[in-house]
């Protein structure tokens, strides 16, 4: 939700990465978050700075009401977007590093993956993605897509 990081620091790397920054389709935060972690100067602090008010028009598009959380259609249209985030990422040679470049590839694996198993409902799908991507996945993620793929309706009445 906060990131703090040096102006000159993320001009260097446009510039560096020969990218146009009105050209690219990677909201900044997800530039600057990766650009850091590749080089290893993330640096997550465990201190509340500030509060995170959520609510339905939250740009990330974020959601947490159980209703919409819980809505198959609605996951799958939030993985394709992540999925489409992920091609950019590669599309753009956003990534330089090896490491990175592997991750990237690992990512895109497992979201395609768990993809193609809520389309099929597959419960056994699902499993067998959490015991493959078990490093890569939560365990909210896999609880959350059995719940999905169990379901035959999409909506659920209460909220």
């Amino acid at each position: 939700m906060v990131v703090a990081y040096r102006n000159m620091w993320y001009n260097n790397k446009l510039r560096e990465r020969k990218i146009e920054i009105s050209k690219i389709t990677i909201p900044h935060d997800f530039l600057i978050c990766a650009w850091a972690a590749e080089e290893s100067f993330f640096l997550q602090m465990d201190i509340g700075l500030a509060y995170h008010r959520r609510h339905e028009s939250n740009v990330g598009g974020e959601e947490h009401r159980i209703r919409k959380l819980l809505n198959r259609e609605g996951k799958l249209e939030e993985i394709s977007k992540y999925i489409q985030l992920l091609e950019a990422f590669e599309l753009n040679k956003v990534l330089t590093e090896t490491e990175a470049l592997i991750a990237l590839k690992d990512k895109q694996e497992v979201m395609m993956s768990r993809q193609e198993a809520l389309k099929k409902r597959s419960f056994f799908s699902v499993i067998r993605n959490a015991m493959k991507y078990r490093k890569e996945i939560r365990w909210s993620t896999v609880v959350c897509d059995l719940i999905l793929v169990l379901r035959k309706n999409d909506n659920i009445t209460r909220s």
